[in-house]
């Protein structure tokens, strides 16, 4: 029986054990998801320096954690309505066309305090 018993624990610490890890790669999943989401949710430039802008946003939270990204996303994507951010680039002269794309998720006020408190 003790033998049973070393048996029925080791297989139930294995089921804990692939669990885990499942768990931790749904984190890194969604890690990777946060920090491709937040590195697209604004991004402006030329032609030419859209790339290069794109590139600087990915290696910008490439070494972020998790916790930061999520604060980084609530900040900056998830916002009260009637709080719209528009900024107007101006053209600075240079016969270039300008591209700006800004991602938001407005929400009634009261929806966004009690998720922000």
């Amino acid at each position: 029986m003790p033998g049973n018993e070393q048996d029925d624990i080791a297989n139930l610490q294995g089921d804990v054990q692939r669990l885990l890890g499942r768990c931790l790669v749904r984190l890194q999943q969604f890690e990777r998801l946060l920090k491709a989401m937040v590195a697209t949710q604004e991004i402006s430039g030329t032609l030419q320096s859209l790339q290069h802008a794109l590139d600087a946003r990915r290696m910008e939270v490439s070494d972020k954690t998790l916790g930061i990204m999520i604060g980084r996303l609530m900040d900056s994507c998830i916002r009260p309505e009637g709080d719209d951010q528009v900024e107007v680039t101006q053209n600075s002269g240079v016969e270039s066309l300008h591209f700006g794309f800004k991602m938001q998720l407005s929400l009634p006020k009261a929806d966004h305090e009690k998720l922000m408190g």
